[in-house]
């Protein structure tokens, strides 16, 4: 379809830029792309790295108890499941590589992820995992009320507010899944958010610092968020989860333990 060939150009071009503009190795590398004639129309495809041992995961209820388990899709092996402290590094990893790709001036961020589409993929040796992201739907600032040079001379208070907004979403993105990725909507247990914390944190520690703030841009984080109040958080939590259109009365149930948890855990890492 048209709009089918639109989205691999885009999905390509996506890619190459990430790839070229961050020396990380959390995406696929890309090399070319084209198409050929079928039926008179052009059919269009690009030639991408293949992650070898890397596999699908998703999230599948355990029993009544409301708690999730991350169930990986290996397919030579079977599926199996993820011990604790494996699902916790799991959720480390995804917060670390997508902030790791936040831009704080820009406040262009990747966006439209899903697990029940697969985008994050895993690989699991004896003592190790590691997790890598296959997929950039899209690439956009998150905040689209100033130009970019109003964006980049913006004050720490205003940049530390947009990288809130980050987090949030990213907090309530992170818990979304679909039992076998087409299934009823899953929320993950409170594993994630430990996860989320940690792999937030050790992202923004490794991005540089912008000119004008007194500290490390995790220490200026920590500092903006203990001016607020608890209401002031509530607050834009609920505002970040009406974005989520088609999940938001999934979410909005949830939003209110959510935000509890997640607060409690800001205090505990400040």
């Amino acid at each position: 379809s048209e709009d089918g060939a639109a989205w691999i150009q885009k999905e390509y071009h996506r890619l190459k830029r990430l790839t070229e503009k961050y020396p990380y190795s959390y995406l696929p590398e890309v090399f070319g792309i084209g198409a050929y004639e079928s039926s008179h129309k052009p059919v269009r495809m690009f030639l991408g790295e293949w992650l070898e041992g890397y596999h699908e995961f998703h999230h599948v209820p355990e029993g009544n108890s409301g708690e999730t388990r991350i169930q990986v899709w290996y397919e030579e092996k079977g599926r199996f499941f993820l011990n604790d402290s494996q699902e916790v590094e799991a959720y480390r990893q995804i917060s670390h590589i997508l902030t790791r790709y936040y831009d704080i001036h820009t406040f262009e961020a990747i966006s439209s992820w899903h697990h029940a589409a697969g985008d994050f993929v895993i690989r699991t040796d004896e003592n190790s995992i590691r997790v890598k992201l296959i997929s950039v739907r899209n690439y956009a600032p998150m905040i689209k009320a100033h130009s970019v040079s109003e964006k980049i001379d913006a004050k720490p208070a205003f940049l530390l507010h947009a990288l809130l907004l980050f987090f949030l979403n990213l907090s309530i993105c992170i818990r979304l899944d679909r039992i076998e990725g087409v299934g009823e909507t899953v929320w993950a247990d409170e594993a994630a958010l430990e996860g989320l914390m940690l792999g937030f944190y050790s992202g923004l520690e490794m991005n540089p610092t912008p000119e004008g703030f007194p500290a490390s841009i995790s220490d200026c984080f920590k500092a903006y968020l203990l001016q607020g109040q608890k209401a002031d958080f509530d607050s834009l939590l609920s505002d970040v989860a009406t974005h989520h259109i088609h999940e938001a009365p999934f979410i909005r149930g949830r939003l209110k333990r959510h935000g509890e948890t997640l607060y409690d855990l800001f205090l505990k890492h400040l």
